[in-house]
């Protein structure tokens, strides 16, 4: 599984740009309003009963009959403006990306989902209220005993700040003042009692089930062994932690938590008992019978044969495998030579004894229908790139850079960056100048460090240094017809007092880029981008299932696996279903759901790392583009499926306990990007926000013209060059393809 998952994690990586979120509501019993000028709720079917769902959906309800007069002064197109508007050119737009991506059913519910999503954070309240008020109807005076001291206490804020100041700052949650901290804590508290009610019924089970592990138990051992190591928790801080409030709720939890780590175990040795000191044959196959594996599925009625280095098949076995009509003659046909006739591909897996056949048409396609969207956003981007041959574009971007600390004491500090990138192009050449201002940093480095940073450089001295960063430069010349390259970094010579500020460098090919595509892959630059997913699909067929069918630390099945499974990953990011095209647009999204269902998919286990995972690009006919992006994974999902999966479950328990209240807050982050406009002028914004630490926001703005002057094709007459690199052919290569 941890190679699917890397897999997985690394083509996730690799999307692009992209989209917009959208709310999806479960199933629940309504009473609709009585007016048919109220807002009506629409409901999705769901899998299972979510009590949450339907208390949410009658929460909005409810709350409209009763508060008519706020619901009519509601504007849900002021309220779209300040949160959702900044991700979208129009109202118009998004409303349409809504009803064209079936989030709603028509342009009509606007209103109503706005109302919704306005309600939204009262409804959680509101759900957190009832279980408490449900709990405290079941456990009358034990929540009125409960003190904010008290709950803080147990959740270990008793020093530094004031404890409850401490946990705001600590917390998960985006607390916006003190008076939201009882509730939660009440929850919190709620949430673990009646998890310890479930947990005795649990308990019982396995005193039952499991009478000869019960006697012998220890549990204040099995908690020094499993959990005092690695938590750094005392048992009594353990017990605080998860509201644990006699012996033998304690001692019952370790039991539950025993039995679930080392059940499989004890079931799996009671099943199977083999010899552990048995002395393994030496040969990996040894004693393996004779296997025929096809499109990565054992055939156990194949008759199949291998001597001296030939395998043979029986006329039957093929038409079973082709629908084929040999005829059987009473003698075995060449396998190899058989298949391949017939479009297969044949390989051997000298450590598993397997002879695998796959399939290379039906494979391929396979993969290529998985990129389709790849192949349309490749197709769009050069049909409106827009440059004629011979002509010369100048391109003008800046980048407006803002990182602002966070700091809830002092105060928050911005730090200005501006990078400003002019390029001229003229067919396969181009000259690229780059202007930094950067003095803003300085401030963030300490007087401390500049001086001994200017210590380091020989011509400059401290009060040089705000100068050099607000002038910071980057000079580049590409001629990808003749393979020459030349760049230069007049900062340099502030390091090197043999180097001037005009020097360049240089690197040469040998030849150009299309003539080395052309020698390598058969193609050149612009057959490479259009058969882009074509030349991946080879490469994925080849190393992903072929090679490793034959990997001696894999198998043919293990090998067709892992090729589905990646498969499957592109065909949810760049599959058919990712593109539609609609109204002279075509529209790529990947959505939350689609993601974590993935994850969850492929891992086999309740796996949603993400919190949202929303990508979208709108490509118009007219030339022009959005994008859009929602990014924020749930690293307290990842870290706990990841020790789940390679620790044991109730390792996990008491660490996850620790890492969420004090690690993983540092960790989460957020990314959000819009951008649009077309080829020739475009806007975009990119913001990283990390929580509780800083917020790194990028705004850019690109124009591109036609102008008179082309790109240099060498540096200045009379600077000096350096050449680091002159490849000649040297460079040549030949894929596995």
């Amino acid at each position: 599984m941890k190679k699917r998952i890397l897999s997985l994690a690394l083509t996730l990586a690799m999307a692009l740009s992209l989209a917009t979120p959208a709310l999806a509501v479960g199933e629940a019993d309504l009473l609709l309003p009585e007016s048919e000028n109220d807002y009506l709720f629409t409901t999705t079917q769901a899998e299972e009963p979510n009590p949450y769902a339907a208390f949410v959906e009658q929460f909005y309800v409810q709350y409209t009959q009763e508060h008519p007069e706020e619901q009519a002064a509601f504007d849900p197109h002021a309220w779209w403006q300040e949160n959702i508007g900044e991700y979208w050119d129009s109202e118009t737009e998004y409303i349409d990306h809504m009803v064209e991506w079936g989030e709603w059913d028509s342009a009509d519910q606007f209103g109503q989902m706005m109302w919704q999503y306005y309600l939204s954070d009262q409804a959680t309240e509101a759900w957190r209220a009832q279980e408490v008020e449900a709990y405290r109807a079941a456990h009358p005076g034990e929540l009125e005993a409960l003190t904010l001291e008290q709950l803080l206490a147990w959740q270990g804020y008793t020093e530094t700040l004031t404890p409850i100041m401490q946990f705001i700052q600590d917390s998960y949650y985006d607390f916006e003042g003190e008076s939201q901290v009882l509730p939660y804590l009440l929850w919190d508290y709620v949430s673990d009692r009646n998890y310890t009610l479930t947990n005795h019924e649990e308990f019982l089970t396995y005193q039952a089930q499991y009478p000869d592990r019960w006697a012998e138990f220890d549990a204040d051992a099995f908690f020094e062994e499993e959990h005092g190591s690695w938590s750094r928790q005392s048992k009594a801080e353990y017990m605080d932690y998860y509201h644990l409030f006699t012996e033998e709720e304690f001692v019952e939890k370790m039991f539950v938590d025993y039995v679930n780590y080392y059940s499989w175990q004890w079931d799996y040795d009671d099943d199977y008992d083999y010899d552990w000191e048995y002395d393994y044959d030496s040969s990996w196959n040894s004693g393996k019978p004779l296997r025929l594996v096809v499109n990565g599925q054992v055939m156990e009625d194949a008759v199949i044969s291998a001597e001296d280095g030939w395998s043979y098949i029986a006329p039957a076995t093929v038409n079973a495998i082709l629908d084929s009509h040999y005829v059987d003659e009473g003698e075995l046909l060449p396998l190899r030579a058989t298949m391949e006739s017939e479009g297969w591909d044949v390989g051997w897996n000298e450590y598993e004894n397997a002879i695998f056949l796959v399939d290379t048409a039906a494979a391929k396609a396979r993969i290529s229908e998985s990129l389709t969207a790849l192949d349309e956003i490749v197709a769009w981007a050069m049909e409106h790139t827009d440059v004629e041959s011979g002509k010369s574009y100048k391109t003008t971007e800046t980048l407006d850079v803002t990182l602002t600390t966070l700091n809830s004491l002092d105060g928050d500090t911005d730090y200005k960056l501006q990078v400003t990138l002019d390029m001229l192009q003229k067919d396969n050449t181009l000259e690229l100048t780059v202007k930094v201002n950067a003095a803003d940093v300085l401030e963030l480095l300490g007087d401390d460090i500049l001086e001994l940073a200017a210590g380091e450089l020989p011509q400059l001295s401290l009060s040089d240094l705000p100068t050099l960063m607000k002038g910071l430069e980057f000079n580049a010349i590409a001629d990808l017809d003749a393979g020459n390259f030349y760049w230069n970094v007049p900062v340099l010579a502030a390091f090197d007092d043999t180097v001037t500020a005009d020097t360049w460098y240089g690197a040469s090919l040998g030849m150009g880029l299309d003539e080395m595509l052309q020698a390598s892959l058969g193609m050149d630059s612009e057959a490479l981008l259009s058969n882009l997913s074509g030349l991946m699909a080879d490469y994925i067929y080849e190393e992903q299932l072929l090679s490793d069918s034959a990997r001696w630390w894999s198998s043919p099945e293990d090998a067709w696996e892992e090729f589905d499974s990646l498969v499957s990953v592109f065909g949810a990011i760049m599959g058919p279903d990712r593109v539609k095209r609609s109204g002279g647009a075509l529209t790529w999204k990947v959505d939350t759901k689609t993601i974590n269902d993935l994850f969850a998919q492929i891992s086999g286990e309740d796996l949603a790392p993400f919190k949202s995972y929303e990508l979208s690009y709108v490509m118009r006919d007219n030339g022009t583009f959005t994008a859009d992006m929602d990014l924020r994974p749930d690293f307290q999902a990842m870290m706990k499926n990841a020790f789940d999966s390679y620790y044991d479950p109730y390792f996990s328990y008491s660490l996850m306990g620790i890492l969420s209240g004090r690690l993983l807050n540092l960790f989460d982050f957020q990314i959000t990007a819009h951008s649009s406009g077309s080829m020739d002028k475009a806007t975009g914004t990119m913001e990283y926000h990390q929580k509780n630490a800083f917020k790194l926001k990028l705004d850019t703005e690109m124009t591109r013209t036609e102008v008179k002057d082309g790109p240099a094709l060498t540096p200045p007459e009379g600077a000096p060059v350096e050449m680091v690199m002159d490849l000649g052919t040297a460079l040549l290569f030949t894929p596995a393809l």
